[in-house]
């Protein structure tokens, strides 16, 4: 389902269903639609969230619920390239880029933000796009041959190529069952795909459509210029920035375009031109279909049983069995994890201090990061040798929290997640779950993370409690982004002016409604 709506169709959207659903007296209805909807669109579904609030604050308890969902339970898609250099070696011996996040996946690939450590760090101008591609026993010159092709290219409506070559063995062993896979490192583009922006822009005018279409009619006639053809056109590869420019991206399936007489049929990339323009210029995510009573109570029953399993719950304030908390028993005493130099002298009693308290007074700078290295160190040791341990992962992503380190955070905290999937018993389901706050923490709040969603520190506070582990949100280094997170509450739809005077957020205007007290 996800496939076919990222290469040819809509999400689901709240303008279609506004006249038949009510997010009040049809809950469960609502919010299927919305959390199909964000789940969708996947790392973008907090900028759909921010539009939808904005066009349908009837509906915003419903979007922020499923929104909160969708954040925590992306937290658990394990990636093993995530943290991992790839790319020219550098003088400390990793390679140039540092992969942070996944973005997706394309046409035989998967895609990643990465940082340039070579030119901008964490800054903007280190943000690059990296695509990971597996060749099994092929050879290497069809793959890179993407790199190639995005190269003859000088548009600005197409991305940049910057650097291309192959994956050390070792990590595409961790991805693909073979040891063989090359990176293509682009720029990195901030924007939607075209169908989540469909979705999050249903009042967008003609002028504005129009606009995305041309961008990308010069885009393929860039491309013929050049003599490649995209091969691939669809809503997944056109990004449109906050701007409204649109940019052609993936040229996982170009090639050459083949030698034809002129009075032959119109390219496959200009008939998929066609076809985009018109399924742009549609109305499916701005119609209201009246939906039948009885066809709205069966759905309703099908809603009812995706909601008892979705991940909400925790943002319900429901304890889950085997989460639940017993004071600071929960992780094992008996661990195998010994401790070696850098570490504490007993490392149970430091997670579950830091778990409970944050850091002891006084721990921190160079003792911290060492720790932290240490831990890294042991953890990777263990996946070396095919014995993951679910405490040691968890232990290596708190220590690299506490230090800032989000991409080293992200990934310890995945593969706790992993390394604790196949085992019932409440301690390892704990580990999961704080493995799980400590990558939600580590994406929006540690230094360089992306921006949460208004009031998400709160849901997570809480979430920190029924885990037993508030002593995470106590961390110095995340204690600005979740203050300021904390306060940033949107306005009110209405503000009384006194006198009978009253502002709609809504509209801009002010309205008499005597005898109106602000409540």
């Amino acid at each position: 389902m996800g496939e076919v709506v990222r290469l040819h169709g809509d999400l689901p959207t709240i303008a279609r269903y506004h006249g038949s659903i009510h997010p009040d007296t049809d809950r469960d209805l609502a919010a299927m639609v919305v959390d199909r909807a964000m789940t969708l669109a996947g790392r973008h579904s907090g900028e759909l969230a921010a539009r939808w609030r904005r066009l349908h604050p009837d509906w915003r308890e419903v979007i922020d619920a499923c929104l909160a969902a969708v954040i925590l339970e992306d937290a658990g898609a394990q990636d093993a390239a995530t943290g991992r250099f790839v790319g020219p070696v550098l003088d400390d011996g990793r390679g140039r880029y540092l992969i942070v996040e996944p973005l997706g996946h394309g046409s035989g690939g998967r895609a990643y933000e990465a940082t340039d450590r070579a030119v901008g760090g964490d800054g903007p101008g280190g943000r690059v796009a990296v695509k990971l591609i597996p060749i099994g026993t092929g050879s290497l010159e069809e793959p890179l041959a993407e790199a190639g092709w995005a190269r003859r290219l000088t548009s600005e409506a197409v991305t940049r190529v910057l650097d291309a070559g192959t994956v050390d063995p070792p990590l595409a062993r961790m991805l693909w069952a073979h040891g063989r896979a090359v990176f293509i490192v682009q720029e990195f583009i901030e924007g939607l795909p075209l169908h989540v922006w469909k979705a999050a822009h249903p009042d967008a005018s003609a002028k504005v459509r129009a606009g995305i279409v041309a961008a990308i009619g010069h885009a393929i006639d860039a491309c013929r210029s050049a003599g490649v053809a995209h091969g691939d056109l669809s809503p997944a590869n056109v990004l449109v920035d906050a701007g409204g420019r649109a940019r052609l991206v993936d040229f996982g399936r170009a090639g050459a375009i083949p030698s034809v007489p002129p009075d032959d049929p119109p390219s496959s990339d200009d008939e998929r031109l066609g076809q985009l323009a018109e399924w742009l210029d549609s109305e499916t995510g701005r119609g209201r279909p009246r939906m039948p009573r009885t066809t709205r109570g069966r759905l309703a029953a099908s809603a009812a049983v995706v909601a008892a399993a979705a991940s909400a719950t925790w943002f319900l304030g429901i304890v889950l069995p085997g989460r639940e908390t017993t004071g600071e028993a929960g992780l094992s005493a008996e661990t195998e994890t010994r401790p070696r130099a850098g570490m504490p002298t007993d490392p149970v009693r430091w997670m579950e201090s830091v778990l409970r308290d944050g850091l002891p007074p006084g721990e921190g700078g160079p003792d911290l990061q060492r720790q932290a290295d240490a831990w890294s160190a042991l953890a990777e040791e263990q996946a070396r040798a095919g014995s993951s341990k679910a405490e040691t992962e968890l232990c290596a992503a708190i220590a690299a929290l506490a230090c800032g380190e989000r991409a080293r955070a992200t990934h310890h905290a995945n593969d706790a997640i992993s390394a604790a999937g196949g085992a019932g018993d409440g301690g390892t389901a704990r580990h999961a779950s704080i493995a799980r706050l400590v990558a939600n923490l580590a994406r929006f709040f540690a230094p360089g993370g992306e921006d949460a969603p208004p009031g998400y520190a709160a849901s997570l506070e809480k979430y920190a409690l029924t885990v037993g582990a508030p002593g995470l949100l106590r961390l110095p280094v995340l204690a600005e982004r979740l203050a300021a997170n904390t306060s940033a509450e949107e306005p009110r739809r209405f503000r009384s002016e006194g006198g009978g005077k009253v502002f709609d957020a809504r509209s801009g205007m002010t309205v008499d409604i005597p005898g109106y007290d602000g409540k």
